[in-house]
């Protein structure tokens, strides 16, 4: 395992790289998540797959979890760079304000089983109910072999506004989602498939009728 701010990310990857045999949980935390965090695991990743002659890292778990807006040029990148995820979590507070580059896009992750999506709001404003649809629409998509997602919003820091409402983005579920976790969204009558799911955790989701 290993984790570290962006000061000690790199030193951390590369010992990561050096054991390049070894399934791995990765953890960045910095007050940001930004261009230099994709910087250094492309640095990684062309580092691991050196190391393996060519073959894909076995990094299985990675946790991105800065407080800035979310590079999601990264999160597409992502399951190119590391097709052996199982495991992917990240925060994308503020991603609203990176919503003029359009709906976030992410490449195919084969093997991931388990996204957690969380602290979407900033400082004042949440995401809207389109972010919501659109950013679930695009993991979902995304991820084949998902067993569990946790959608959890969170609320504003100073002065929070309504928390938003799901529209449509949990009214068709793939038949692989098992457990499904949606905190601070408000869910509205005929809003939620739960056909295949064996596990709802609901937190602070007003449910309208």
């Amino acid at each position: 395992a290993a984790r570290g701010s962006h000061a000690g990310a790199l030193e951390a990857l590369l010992l990561l790289g050096a054991s390049p045999a070894h399934d791995a949980h990765l953890e960045l935390s910095d007050p940001s998540v930004s261009e230099e965090v994709r910087v250094l695991l492309g640095a990684a990743v062309r580092q691991w797959r050196a190391a393996r002659g060519g073959g894909d890292p076995l990094l299985a778990h990675l946790y991105l979890c800065g407080y800035d807006h979310q590079n999601f040029a990264l999160i597409n990148q992502l399951g190119n760079w590391l097709p052996n995820l199982e495991t992917l979590a990240f925060r994308a507070p503020a991603y609203q304000h990176v919503w003029m580059l359009g709906a976030p896009q992410f490449s195919t992750f084969q093997r991931l089983h388990t996204l957690r999506i969380e602290g979407m709001p900033g400082y004042q404003t949440h995401a809207s109910t389109e972010q919501i649809e659109q950013l679930t629409a695009a993991a979902l998509s995304a991820c084949p072999k998902l067993e569990t997602l946790q959608m959890l919003h969170g609320t504003a820091f100073s002065r929070p506004p309504p928390i938003p409402r799901a529209g449509t983005a949990f009214r068709t579920l793939p038949p692989t989602l098992k457990y499904l976790a949606i905190s601070d969204i408000v869910l509205d009558s005929g809003s939620l498939s739960v056909n295949s799911l064996e596990v709802l955790r609901l937190k602070n989701c007003g449910i309208t009728i």
